[in-house]
């Protein structure tokens, strides 16, 4: 059983049965090739990540910044599921900053400034219930405090 087909180096051969365990093997050569091409191709992905996380680093962005560089991102690259976490832990971090910024302002009793950073914070990661508990606390003491300072 004799095939012609093209050998590893471009030129036509004939080929017996002989050598049809060599075709095999180039075959799974190829395939390899292709497997590994498929992960760089993933790689590319993760590098975009990258990229534009350390392009965020060396900005030396703050929190705020730092979620909308994510987001931007997200939109020039929306499957790429590393950029989605990125901008999940920025998220994350911008609410836990302005989190302890509503809590420095409510020790000075800057009421409705703290209000607003624990809206900005909420806004951020609706998840935080202590941003969210913390709100209900402040309106009362803001509330409290205006009719103390009234009162005297």
């Amino acid at each position: 059983m004799n095939k012609r087909c093209l050998t590893e180096g471009g030129r036509l051969c004939l080929q017996s049965v002989h050598h049809m365990a060599h075709k095999g093997t180039i075959c799974l050569g190829v395939m390899a090739i292709l497997f590994l091409m498929s992960f760089s191709f993933q790689g590319c992905v993760a590098n975009d990540a990258q990229r534009i996380r350390l392009q965020a680093d060396s900005m030396n962005l703050d929190v705020d910044s730092r979620v909308e560089h994510y987001t931007k991102a997200l939109a020039e690259y929306p499957n790429n599921s590393e950029l989605v976490l990125l901008l999940m832990k920025a998220k994350q971090k911008a609410s836990q900053e302005h989190m302890r910024k509503a809590e420095r302002l409510i020790e000075n009793r800057y009421f409705r400034e703290a209000i607003e950073e624990l809206q900005m914070s909420i806004a951020f990661y609706p998840a935080n219930t202590r941003a969210v508990a913390l709100i209900d606390q402040v309106k009362r003491k803001k509330e409290s405090f205006y009719y103390y300072e009234k009162g005297t």
